[in-house]
C-alpha cells in the first residue's frame, strides 16, 4: 500500500488515536503529519505498514507528553524561585507597607480568580489552597494529568497578564495557603 493510501484510510483513525493522548486537535493534527513524514523517509522498496504508523504516532505522543510534563515543571520552578525572591523582598520592607501591598495585591488576585472559567478555577484552587499534587487533583476531578497542568499552566498566565507588571515577583506568593 502506497503512502498515498495509507493516508487516506489511515489519517482519520491515527488522528483519533493522537487525541486521546494530547487532548488537542492541532497538537493531533502535527504529530500525524510527522508520523507520515518519518515513514516517508524508510529505505525506499520498504512500504510503511499501518502498525508501523500507529507504532510511530504512539512514540510521538509519548514525547510529547514528555516534554509538556518538563515545560509545567519548569513553570512551577520559576514560579517557586519568584517566590523565593518575592519573600525576600518583603522581608525588606517595613511591616505596614508590607502588609498594604499583600492585602492589594490577595484582593487583585481574588478578583482575578473569579473571573477564571470554573474548571480552571477549581483545579487552581485545588493546587494552590488545598496544595494537592496535580495527580491528586485529576484523581479527585476526574480528569487527565495532562489536563491538570494545562489549567494550571492558563490560570498561572492569567494571573501573570490580569497583574501590573510590578507585581510579577509577587504573584508567586500564591504558593502561600490562602
Amino acid at each position: 500500500m502506497s503512502i498515498e493510501q495509507l493516508f487516506r484510510s489511515h489519517y482519520p483513525r491515527l488522528l483519533n488515536f493522537a487525541k486521546r493522548f494530547t487532548e488537542c486537535e492541532e497538537d493531533a493534527e502535527d504529530i500525524v503529519q510527522q508520523a507520515f513524514l518519518r515513514a516517508m523517509e524508510q529505505p525506499s522498496g520498504q512500504e510503511p505498514s499501518p502498525t508501523f504508523l500507529f507504532c510511530i504516532v504512539r512514540n510521538l505522543c509519548l514525547d510529547y507528553l514528555k516534554h509538556n510534563a518538563v515545560v509545567a515543571e519548569r513553570v512551577l520552578q520559576v514560579s517557586e524561585d519568584a517566590l523565593a525572591e518575592g519573600l525576600y523582598a518583603m522581608d525588606m520592607m517595613p511591616s505596614a507597607e508590607q502588609d498594604t501591598i499583600y492585602k492589594e495585591l490577595r484582593t487583585r488576585i481574588d478578583e482575578l480568580i473569579e473571573k477564571m472559567p470554573q474548571r480552571q478555577r477549581e483545579v487552581f484552587l485545588l493546587s494552590r489552597e488545598n496544595q494537592l499534587k496535580n495527580q491528586e487533583i485529576a484523581d479527585q476531578l476526574g480528569i487527565s494529568l495532562k489536563a491538570v497542568e494545562k489549567h494550571i499552566t492558563a490560570s498561572l498566565k492569567f494571573l501573570r497578564e490580569g497583574l501590573p507588571s510590578d507585581y510579577f515577583l509577587l504573584l508567586a506568593l500564591l504558593s502561600i495557603p490562602f
